[in-house]
């Protein structure tokens, strides 16, 4: 499905029913799917360069399938950064990569909501047990966001959860979760497996071959 930017026309594509907005990639306007009466962003703020080696466009085979990367968060935490990558193979199909200081964890989206016991548990080094994924997990890393940059096509705009919590945890067989914590009543967790850039498999990406 096509649509047309606000402010300077360019054509702009959608693929997902999960689409709510559709940054233009020429002027950085953030164009709303289905306006209402709601205040949003006007315009996104340009995306820094991290030397990320995944852009929108970027292919990745996984489980028998052809995803596309069709939209981008950058999340700027207190110690790091995280990027989360959306990639899209249906119209209903999507996966959530994230990317952090050369580590990748390819997720979907889990129905599980963490108790208000669980949520207090996760400081690093302490172990956590969610229903989707069998062997316990282990909190590795608790940091704050600050300010989200986005690109391409997106769900939501967090306008006014900017400064949540995200908790990343894995065990040493290679699953993972990030809890993404915005106050008492709403949070989001992704669960999935990690690894390096070489483990999974990407294609049209930022990488320069020598």
């Amino acid at each position: 499905m096509e649509y047309t930017c606000k402010r300077c026309n360019q054509t702009l594509s959608v693929n997902s029913v999960h689409t709510n907005f559709i940054v233009c990639n020429s002027c950085n306007k953030i164009n709303v799917r289905y306006p209402s009466d709601a205040v949003y962003l006007d315009f996104a703020n340009p995306t820094p360069d991290d030397l990320s080696l995944i852009k929108i466009g970027t292919e990745l085979n996984y489980e028998k399938k052809k995803y596309i990367a069709i939209g981008r968060y950058r999340h700027h935490l207190k110690n790091s950064y995280l990027n989360h990558w959306v990639f899209n193979c249906t119209e209903t199909d999507e996966i959530h990569v994230f990317e952090q200081l050369g580590n990748y964890t390819i997720t979907k989206k889990s129905e599980t909501q963490l108790s208000m016991s669980q949520a207090g548990e996760l400081k690093a080094g302490n172990q956590i047990e969610l229903n989707t994924i069998k062997e316990a997990l282990f909190v590795e890393n608790v940091d704050k966001n600050s300010m989200t940059h986005y690109s391409g096509e997106i769900a939501e705009l967090n306008l006014s959860n900017t400064s949540f919590f995200y908790i990343y945890l894995n065990n040493n067989l290679g699953d993972a979760a990030l809890v993404f914590i915005y106050n008492n009543k709403s949070q989001s967790i992704y669960t999935g497996k990690y690894g390096s850039w070489k483990d999974f498999d990407f294609k049209n990406t930022n990488l320069i071959s020598i």
